[in-house]
């Protein structure tokens, strides 16, 4: 009877880490899976579109600004939504190429050496 008990134990404890360790590699996954979102939505998103092509991108505008909301912990407003929507205002690179420029890289350069995540808050935290 001990033994039998001491095999049910050993099966729930091992099932139980599986649980725990599947749950942490999932939460992995999204996280890298957010990362990579964020930086395509940026990518589009920091384009400056001319009106007639705003009109045309519009529904992979609104994608982008819902992958933002979605994945970022600081949602946008639905003004500021609808403004980067309709290509009324755009990410500010700007202040993005400043950082990256200080540190001697290009933002095509800081993605190639893997330096810039997609992370809003990693853009200046980035290690020279």
């Amino acid at each position: 009877m001990q033994k039998v008990a001491i095999g049910i134990l050993t099966a729930i404890v091992a099932l139980v880490v599986t649980v725990i360790g599947w749950k942490i590699q999932e939460s992995i996954a999204t996280q890298n899976t957010g990362k990579d979102y964020l930086q395509i939505a940026l990518g589009i998103l920091e384009q400056k579109d001319l009106p007639e092509e705003v009109k045309k991108n519009k529904g992979l505008r609104t994608w982008a600004v819902e992958l933002l909301n979605r994945y970022s912990q600081v949602k946008l407003d639905p003004e500021t939504s609808n403004e980067l929507i309709n290509g009324e205002t755009n990410i500010p690179t700007a202040k993005i190429n400043d950082l990256l420029l200080a540190k001697g890289l290009s933002i095509a350069e800081a993605r190639a050496q893997g330096r810039l995540s997609g992370d809003l808050k990693a853009l200046c935290l980035i290690p020279s």
